[in-house]
């Protein structure tokens, strides 16, 4: 038994396995796009146009010329979609003669029977019953074994049961072979039903990867190509030559009475497709690619409807799953081809198993990881599990590259689809490991059996047939399109970024150093797993940034520029929704000159972010509340779910819409169920999915934990907390760095509040009277606040039903981001901070911009906006003009220039070191000695050990007297560099000097060190 093997040593051995095996997985697949692209710049030729076959340019004028063209349409229980495939063949643009349509049934199929016999008398065609007694057992390959030997035409192909063929297929294919020389083609394959949920969309999204990035770089560079069950043609010699090496390798399927029965029936039991291989498709296409055959891509598409049950879907993808794992076992047990093929072709087969493994697999190891504060410590660890990552992300854009090349609809919904697959394929891969699961167990026991994919008919036939998504519009069409409509947004936008440009090279303050120096400059792993009680997302998100464009204070503030100028345009997007563009444009407006979000529009914090995603978060909320839509779903519960991961302030957000979601519920009882119903789920699921970090992160490291939780550097709130938060929302720069107002600036600072109150209660007063009337009028009670104007979605939506008011959702996201965390600090533990309930300016917003919109004409409303603006104009002056935060950089360059050497000594203050280590290069540092003060003791001690020149004392916050600092007799205060209210730089020299001194020169000065410190009392930090 081995012993001595920690939890470490496990996770270390799992991260190089894994990070090992998706390293091989992704070279494999990612390398045939990238040398095809790679040989695309070098030749300038497209691997399009190398990988399809051209017909464009080909004509036949003689339609006797047209080859013959046996198609077989294999069916079980298709009775209500095989009308599909009949009437899209029959419909297409070939000479209808020369076209032999077999459909292939079994006998204990009586309805489908029966429908195809009904459609005999519409269509030509002929109905084969594979007898019961014809060995195998039954399955499509045994089927379509039958039916090659009941046709005779020189061409033979596979059309499913439920697809819709494209008009000009047979054409392409006849072209394809018969004129350039292709002994079999294929064509492309399309899921089309998006529409009908988020599986069917990331299906459609992987077809359009497979079939439109994957298999032309495949065929471009020489790689096997597995064919689809459908749309794929064959000349009937290859079929013949085929079964007959593979009777050669592994012997024949027959026994002697299965020859004897062949025989009886005029027979010769010829198995051009593995009669025993549920994924005969897969296994035709890498046998043939061992051959010298001709294969050929034609860029025609055949549509379909995905599976629209989860059940259905994972009976499907467990025999795909089945069929190449059945695939992978056959050629390692009957090997073919060369040593380089045989790779090729077992690895193929065994690749679909791989990747979802490693997904899960990576998935654990982070989460197990976090919980144990694992970090691999060893470079070349580090390093695979950050390649691993970028092919995790490189596997996310390929789907959504994929769904945008397969996808017709505008290309302003293509967009925010393609943002929807790339952010959710994680759990589509985790069902499709769900079903490999399944597909090694009955592979495990011998089951071999086909798994029936129930297919419905939908009634969108000629939808399919004739493109149900209409034409497509290019995406610059549709950004000129949206950028007319909100056109006076551009000017708001533009004025954001004016006033958050000045000063952006100003010295960090200690909370954005710790952003960049300790939690952004981790590797990415450290990111995420790191113990702080904040969530990773936004710390992510700058270590990109970082890794992308530096660490330079303009740079890190940028994005937060960034992320500011997103929210002015994301507030815009929910007022103009909730009310009209004109609420949205003085939504905007306020945004875009508010002090608190230029503040945090500048800082290297998540804070700008949280109202970013607020603001995002309220409007895909009501959005879904009105009408559900894919968009809507996945839209609310993706970004609910990032602001979750960004501050544990999300939750009250989350909250916030729970209680408008009860005020709508109340307010229309029954009608409301549905649409409260769809909300609800989704809003549950996120909070699920964040259940995750704070169990493994939140509480056992800072709820349970002995030192004061998360929040013990924050004090208990109180009125003056609430003051302060309202006060910072009309502009007062009130937050950290603390500012006095005073004069205009509070005078401003009130005229904005008290209009405030005042337009709040005319809103209440309206929408009561409101009420009554309805309530008079109806004889329905509930005079609950609601404003909005009534939607009517195209799906029904609300049936009719007013949206619950902006005033309402706001003024719960208020009461959320104050009163709730105020409350809980009297219950449990501190936790309101003025800066934290940032997000609840989304609200203050929202119910501002709809008091101006409810003013009685358009020229007072924008008088009013204007005054507004003009209000906010003493608090950004203020802002810019009595910055107080220390000036870090300031300190840093000052010991820079002093040339520190072995006879300096630095002594910190708590917190001091940190932000210095961004200022001081660590050469620079280490050449002193250094001492952090704790508790008095450390510095004497110091200073009696060594033998100094000069000590410098990094006086940080509300720092010790001077005689605490320096106590020692033979030092003596120099002088003082005051950086910023709280933070100075103190210089001692030593007054009998060693014998070894330098000959540092000695700046005497007679500034006090009392006169020149000036410590801010009460100051909090905190992360």
């Amino acid at each position: 038994m081995l012993t001595g093997i920690t939890a470490a040593d496990a996770l270390l051995t799992l991260s190089v396995f894994y990070g090992v095996a998706w390293l091989m997985t992704n070279t494999y697949i990612f390398s045939p796009v990238v040398g095809a692209v790679l040989t695309r710049v070098w030749t300038g030729v497209r691997t399009r146009d190398v990988a399809f076959v051209s017909t464009e340019n080909i004509t036949i004028k003689d339609p006797s010329v047209y080859p013959e063209i046996d198609v077989l349409v294999p069916g079980y229980e298709e009775h209500e979609v095989i009308h599909q495939a009949i009437q899209s063949i029959r419909e297409t643009a070939y000479p209808d003669g020369k076209i032999n349509l077999t459909v292939l049934l079994e006998p204990d199929d009586q309805r489908t029977i029966e429908r195809v016999r009904s459609l005999q008398e519409e269509y030509t065609l002929d109905l084969v019953i594979v007898p019961a007694a014809y060995p195998g057992s039954p399955n499509k390959p045994r089927a379509l074994n039958y039916g090659y030997e009941q046709t005779t035409a020189e061409i033979v192909g596979i059309i499913d049961a439920e697809n819709v063929v494209s008009s000009d297929l047979f054409e392409k294919v006849a072209k394809a072979i018969t004129v350039e020389g292709n002994d079999y083609v294929q064509g492309m394959v399309d899921m089309a039903n998006e529409d009908d949920g988020w599986k069917n969309l990331v299906f459609r999204a992987e077809y359009g990867c497979w079939y439109r990035l994957i298999v032309p770089a495949f065929k471009r560079m020489g790689f096997p190509i597995p064919l689809s069950g459908t749309t794929c043609f064959f000349t009937r010699d290859l079929l013949a030559d085929i079964a007959t090496r593979r009777d050669d390798r592994k012997g024949s399927p027959h026994s002697d009475s299965d020859r004897s029965w062949l025989a009886e029936n005029g027979l010769t039991g010829v198995t051009p497709w593995d009669p025993k291989n549920v994924t005969e498709d897969f296994e035709m296409g890498l046998y043939l690619w061992l051959t010298d055959y001709e294969f050929g891509l034609l860029d025609a598409v055949t549509k379909e409807e995905s599976p629209q049950t989860v059940t259905n879907w994972m009976k499907q993808r467990t025999r795909w799953q089945k069929g190449k794992l059945f695939t992978f076992l056959d050629f390692l047990k009957n090997p073919a081809g060369s040593a380089r093929q045989r790779f090729h072709v077992l690895w193929q087969s065994f690749l679909p198993h791989v990747g979802p493994l490693n997904i899960i697999g990576l998935t654990l190891l982070v989460g197990i990881g976090t919980a144990l504060q694992f970090s691999p410590g060893i470079t070349a660890v580090e390093w695979l599990l950050q390649l691993s990552l970028t092919f995790l992300v490189a596997g996310l854009l390929s789907f959504s590259v994929g769904y945008w090349l397969a996808s017709t609809k505008p290309s302003g919904g293509k967009a925010l689809r393609s943002v929807l697959v790339g952010v959710t394929v994680p759990v589509y891969w985790l069902l499709q490991w769900a079903a490999d699961v399944r597909a090694f167990k009955q592979t495990a026991v011998g089951d071999l059996d086909w798994e029936k994919t129930v297919h419905k008919d939908s009634g969108r036939f000629r939808a399919l047939q004739g493109g149900a998504e209409g034409p497509s519009t290019s995406l610059r069409a549709s950004l000129g399109s949206t950028l007319r409509r909100h056109v006076l947004l551009v000017p708001i936008l533009g004025a954001g970024l004016l006033l958050r440009l000045p000063q952006l090279g100003r010295s960090l303050w200690l909370d954005e150093a710790y952003s960049i120096v300790v939690r952004g400059s981790q590797p990415l792993y450290g990111v995420i797993a790191m113990v702080e009680p904040h969530p990773p997302l936004y710390y992510m998100l700058l270590h990109g940034w970082m890794g992308l464009f530096g660490q330079s204070e303009l740079v890190t503030r940028s994005l937060s520029v960034l992320i500011g100028l997103c929210s002015i345009a994301a507030m815009y997007a929910l007022s103009s929704y909730v009310y009209d563009r004109r609420a949205g444009l003085v939504a905007a407006l306020v945004m875009a000159t508010s002090t608190l979000q230029i503040q945090y529009s500048q800082t290297v914090r998540m804070y700008i972010l949280i109202v970013l995603l607020t603001a995002l978060s309220c409007y895909l909320y009501l959005r879904l509340l009105d009408s559900k839509s894919l968009e809507n779903q996945f839209g609310y519960g993706i970004v609910t779910l990032a602001l979750l991961y960004t501050h544990i302030y999300g939750s009250f957000i989350l909250l916030a819409q729970c209680l408008h979601l009860g005020i709508f519920l109340v307010q229309h009882r029954r009608r409301a169920i549905v649409p409260v119903a769809r909300v609800f789920k989704v809003a549950v699921a996120a909070g699920l999915l964040f259940l995750p970090w704070v169990l493994l992160m939140l509480v056992p490291n800072f709820i349970l934990a002995d030192s004061g939780g998360p929040t013990a550097w924050v004090t208990l709130p109180d009125l003056h907390t609430l003051r302060d938060i309202s006060y910072a929302y009309a502009n007062v720069p009130v937050n950290y760095p603390i500012i006095d107002y005073t004069g205009q600036q509070q005078l401003a600072s009130r005229v904005i509040l008290g209009g405030f109150a005042l337009g709040l209660g005319y809103l209440v007063v309206r929408s009561i009277r409101k009420r009554v009337a309805l309530w008079r009028e109806t004889a329905e009670d509930g005079l609950l606040l609601t404003d909005g104007q009534g939607k009517q979605s195209p799906d029904g939506g609300l049936a009719g039903l007013e949206p619950p008011g902006g005033v309402s959702l706001a003024t719960c996201v208020i009461v959320s981001t104050t009163l709730v965390p105020y409350l809980l600090s009297y219950l449990l533990f501190p936790l309101l901070v003025v800066r934290y309930a940032v997000a609840g300016f989304v609200g203050f917003t929202l119910i501002l911009s709809r008091i101006v919109s409810a003013l009685s004409s358009k020229k007072v409303q924008i008088g009013v906006a204007l005054v507004v603006v003009l209000l906010a104009a003493p608090g950004i002056g203020t802002y810019y003009g009595s910055d107080t935060a220390e000036d870090w950089q300031t300190v840093g360059d000052k010991l820079s220039g002093a040339n520190l050497t072995e006879d300096d000594l630095v002594v910190y203050s708590p917190n001091s070191k940190l932000p210095l280590s961004y200022y001081l290069p660590a050469s620079e540092r280490s050449r002193a000695s250094n001492v952090t003060y704790a508790n008095g003791s450390k510095v004497p001690r110091a200073l009696s050990k060594g033998n100094f020149t000069t000590v410098w004392v990094v006086a940080y916050d509300n720092n010790p007297t001077e005689g605490q600092l320096v106590s020692h007799q033979a030092y003596e205060f120099e002088n003082v560099t005051q950086a910023g209210e709280n933070l100075a730089l103190m210089r001692y020299a030593r007054t009998d000097p060693p014998a070894n001194e330098t000959s540092k020169p000695r700046q005497r000065g007679t500034t006090s060190l009392s006169d020149s410190l000036r410590a801010r009392p009460g100051l909090t930090r905190g992360w």
